[in-house]
């Protein structure tokens, strides 16, 4: 699970905001859940990403996967995570305490 931090860029973060096209979204999370189900003998992945404003602390993503071997488990969900961050077409945007921001616009 992935939380909002509250340092980044070098600056001290006041909040987050999520925004995604949920409908892409959606359809490329299930597409990295066939992708990891076809390279790892998978019973059940859940992905999960938040949208909107979100307070230091709060959750944000969380990736689960079952299998037999929690190796597999393991690398499923670092390779869902990664992809996921590369793909999915959800922006964040920073807000810093000194009135600043930033705003990751990939993928």
């Amino acid at each position: 699970m992935g939380t909002v931090r509250d340092f980044s860029q070098d600056k001290t973060v006041e909040h987050l905001t999520f925004e995604a096209y949920e409908t892409m979204a959606l359809k490329e999370m299930e597409n990295l859940a066939k992708l990891a189900s076809e390279k790892w003998e998978l019973h059940k992945i859940v992905m999960v990403h938040a949208v909107g404003k979100k307070e230091i602390g709060d959750a944000v993503v969380f990736i689960g996967t079952a299998s037999k071997h929690r190796s597999e488990t393991f690398e499923a969900t670092r390779f869902l995570i990664d992809e996921l961050k590369k793909t999915v077409p959800i922006w964040k945007h920073e807000f810093y305490n000194d009135s600043s921001s930033w705003i990751n616009a990939t993928p």
